[in-house]
């Protein structure tokens, strides 16, 4: 090869070396940009599952909490019948009274 051919073959392969490396820099920015949008939403989804996790704790606190007053409403009630169950006998023990009264002459 003559040094004009040597040098026509540098400057071809310059070239093409040229567009390779202008190539692998636009793929980088691509890529660059692609990471940045991942990176991005990750933190967006990691605050979304914080978000989450919050909330799905409140909750369990105020399940925890609507199950104590449930029991508790529950045992109020037992009680309440079982009051209701002593104050129906006593109205019952009154009547009986009551018409042992009215069954009696009336006094002179």
């Amino acid at each position: 090869m003559s040094p004009s051919e040597y040098q026509d073959l540098v400057d071809f392969l310059v070239k093409k070396f040229d567009r390779i490396d202008a190539r692998f820099l636009e793929m980088e920015d691509r890529l660059s940009a692609r990471l940045t949008r991942v990176e991005v939403g990750l933190a967006a989804l990691r605050d979304d599952v914080k978000a989450v996790a919050e909330q799905a704790s409140s909750n369990a606190e105020a399940i925890g909490e609507n199950r104590r007053l449930i029991e508790a409403n529950g045992a109020r009630i037992e009680a309440n019948g079982a009051r209701i169950e002593a104050n129906g006998a006593r109205i019952e023990r009154l009547e009986r009274r009551w018409d042992t009264f009215s069954a009696r002459p009336p006094r002179s």
